[in-house]
């Protein structure tokens, strides 16, 4: 619980002091690593509504991460347990879920074209850091 709170605590701060650029609707309950990378690459993307990336505990359903496409946003849960770069790579595939659908993506859930948005989303990570 604790270590819950500290984290919500801490994304709050960094919103509050740095704001969140355009497209990063909400960090919540996220590590600051997190909240740094999805703050980061995001508005990188140009999505039409925007992000929310919160963290649980995922693991004991055999997942990493998962991502929903709801009527006002796009939600991101990663697992909370993951270290800074799983998580990042977790983040990067559950974005080309979200640029998947913003193509229109159909078809199957990792199919070609979410294998081109993930090659998308990744370019823009390796180019760009």
């Amino acid at each position: 619980m604790l270590r819950k709170a500290s984290q919500f605590l801490a994304a709050l701060l960094l919103t509050a002091c740095a704001g969140l650029p355009a497209g990063v609707d909400t960090v919540l309950d996220v590590s600051p690593e997190t909240a740094s990378a999805a703050a980061w690459l995001v508005p990188k993307l140009h999505l039409s509504k925007p992000v929310m990336v919160t963290e649980d505990a995922l693991l004991e359903q055999g997942l990493f991460g998962y991502s929903r496409n709801l009527p006002d946003r796009y939600q991101i849960t990663l697992d909370w347990r993951l270290d800074p770069d799983a998580k990042n790579m977790v983040l990067i595939h559950e974005l080309a879920h979200v640029v998947h659908w913003e193509h229109g993506g159909g078809g199957g859930e990792h199919g070609s074209g979410w294998g081109e948005a993930y090659a998308e989303v990744f370019r823009v990570w390796v180019q760009e850091k």
